[in-house]
């Protein structure tokens, strides 16, 4: 400290500059690798209640309504429900939800269902899709459902799915 008249000035050291934190000799970043769990239920199963049995334009219109009531009554006993679109991906089409309290949907006409979450809310939209087959179908069906039903849980990387990847 050095004094000037009745004013004392203090000596300030160089700041550290916070932009380059993080980064390693030569300027790249260091990534730090972050795993989440992802939980997942898969059904691919001709006695789902919205797989039709003919391919006419009258039979898709009827089994879309019934996926209507599928969805309403998942909705009731799940979770409120929200409808992202339709996606084609090659020849198949996908119908796609988001749960209210996290999660996704996506749904084929072909018979095919998928769910995913980063909580584990499996066993409770299991429940949720065996009622919904069991009112719209039968007791017999919901049943045949749910031995065909696979769950699981897997290790997801947040660096790929979120930052990009990067491609070499």
């Amino acid at each position: 400290m050095k004094k000037r008249g009745k004013k004392v000035v203090k000596k300030v050291g160089k700041r550290k500059s916070t932009m380059f934190k993080g980064r390693r000799a030569g300027g790249k970043k260091k990534k730090a690798e972050m795993k989440v769990p992802s939980y997942y239920l898969k059904v691919k199963s001709e006695f789902l209640p919205f797989v039709p049995g003919k391919t006419t334009f009258k039979e898709i219109d009827r089994n879309n309504k019934i996926l209507e009531d599928f969805i309403k009554l998942v909705e009731k006993k799940f979770d409120p429900i929200w409808y992202l679109g339709t996606d084609y991906l090659g020849e198949e089409l996908y119908e796609r939800f988001m749960f209210h309290h996290g999660g996704f949907m996506e749904i084929s006409l072909r018979g095919e269902l998928n769910c995913f979450f980063f909580e584990n809310k499996i066993a409770d939209v299991r429940r949720a899709i065996l009622h919904a087959c069991e009112k719209l179908v039968s007791k017999a069906s919901a049943s045949h459902l749910d031995k065909h039903m696979k769950t699981g849980q897997k290790l997801i990387s947040l660096d790929n799915s979120l930052t990009g990847i990067e491609v070499k």
